[in-house]
């Protein structure tokens, strides 16, 4: 989330500088486009945390990505899995129970370090 934070303040140091050169006219009074879109810092932390999720997917054995891949990506059940995988649906669970787990570690571990660095730049 350092990205976001930073992204933030430079949006907030443009602004300012734009309110400083058109005298009183207010940008945020200016309404953001009703698109249903969200907004850039939005969009900016869903790229930031599916990169996260991509990186910790990658750092999976094999067989752990790929019953993740098939089970919440691909949408299939456990038994269309398993014939898939050529393992039987209780190695499936089993393949699912581990590899969510360790992207439970590895995405808090990730956290812990962001919020960590950003108290030292603080």
């Amino acid at each position: 989330q350092f990205g976001t934070w930073l992204h933030r303040v430079a949006t907030n140091l443009c602004l300012d500088r734009l309110r400083r050169r058109r005298g009183t006219e207010d940008i945020d009074a200016i309404p953001e486009p009703a698109s249903g879109e969200p907004g850039p810092d939005r969009q900016l932390e869903q790229r930031e945390l599916a990169a996260r999720v991509e990186a910790a997917l990658q750092s999976l054995p094999e067989r752990q990505r790929a019953a993740i891949v098939l089970s919440h990506y691909q949408g299939l059940g456990n038994i269309e899995a398993a014939d898939i995988l050529g393992i039987s649906v209780e190695a499936v669970e089993s393949l699912l129970s581990r590899a969510r787990r360790q992207l439970r570690v590895a995405l808090a571990t990730e956290k812990d370090e962001l919020l960590r660095s950003r108290e030292i730049s603080a």
